[in-house]
């Protein structure tokens, strides 16, 4: 059975049109997936008619899954962490951040063999020995503590989680009470009030249930190491990379928040595979920080999308 590609978005309507710009990237490169499209209602119910046409598969977020009591306002922490609801059952499941392009077929089957083996797999790592501390925050010693990690060898660190994959009905259901109980500690939480990465749940919880992926077994002797997966690549500066080195050597991009340099390069690529396509792209990129104000933008984008798929009649 074929991977399942989930792309989950919620929030601001910006994600949903670079989530566009992503399955178009995946469609380019020819890989073979199912591309599923997840949308919380506020950003599912203002899509244009053409929009959901473009994904094999698409459902509404619960709002269960973005909000709690113990958050004031959606959590977008805990919306991430419960993406595993939304994974397509007996086969692998593939994360991918929405702020994501795919460049090419080279290195993805890998990334799909890996995560069936191991059962959980991050776009990159780092292992250090149990005498160094983790990363994220001030507050380490109270993650240590609190968490009761157990006395591996060696501990992963940093994790990134712009791509993730699972293996088949492989889903961490215990993240999410981890997230829970992160937050009715105060010690631990103190350093995070504006909002908790999901990579620092994901380290407790890999440093704590001790997933393959993560075991001394499977990366022997890769101490200090930092762990990339195959053709995976997540651009902050300075970059020792030009863009045609990136689009060729690795299957995956992601920019992070978007620096000018790289959302330059992010929108040659996407109006060129629109262009090789005949397809209208999701959007230009822009500062996370401005998504608010460019709702007009990315509502008018929309309007493209549909206006091109009331032209042709259908996507094909």
């Amino acid at each position: 059975m074929k991977p399942c590609i989930l792309l989950y978005v919620y929030g601001k309507l910006a994600y949903a049109y670079m989530a566009f710009n992503l399955a178009m990237s995946i469609r380019y490169a020819n890989i073979d997936a199912t591309i599923k499209f997840c949308a919380s209602e506020n950003i599912y119910s203002r899509l244009p008619e053409g929009f959901l046409a473009y994904f094999d598969k698409t459902a509404v977020i619960s709002e269960s899954h973005l909000f709690h009591n113990r958050w004031a306002g959606l959590d977008y922490c805990y919306a991430k962490l419960n993406m595993f609801n939304y994974f397509e059952p007996g086969t692998v499941n593939i994360f991918m951040d929405a702020d994501s392009l795919v460049n090419n077929a080279h290195g993805f089957n890998s990334f799909v063999d890996e995560a069936r083996r191991c059962g959980l797999i991050f776009g990159s790592y780092l292992y250090t020995n149990r005498d160094e501390i983790l990363d994220w925050g001030c507050h380490i010693g109270s993650y240590w503590r609190f968490f009761k990690f157990e006395p591996y060898n060696i501990y992963a660190k940093a994790v990134s989680s712009y791509i993730m994959g699972f293996a088949e009905d492989f889903k961490p259901s215990s993240i999410i009470p981890l997230y829970l109980t992160f937050l009715e500690n105060r010690e631990c939480y103190a350093n995070w009030l504006g909002g908790v990465p999901d990579e620092l749940i994901w380290e407790i919880y890999c440093n704590t249930v001790h997933p393959y992926v993560m075991s001394e077994e499977f990366h022997r002797n890769r101490i200090h190491q930092r762990i990339y997966s195959e053709g995976v690549f997540f651009a902050v500066p300075p970059y020792k990379y030009n863009k045609d080195e990136l689009f060729s050597y690795f299957f995956l991009t992601s920019s992070g928040d978007f620096p000018k340099v790289f959302r330059s390069i992010m929108d040659a690529r996407i109006y060129g595979i629109s262009q090789a396509m005949g397809m209208p792209f999701g959007c230009l990129y822009h500062k996370k920080s401005d998504f608010s104000l460019l709702e007009g933008y990315y509502e008018g984008r929309g309007r493209v999308i549909q206006d091109f798929y009331e032209k042709r009649g259908g996507w094909k």
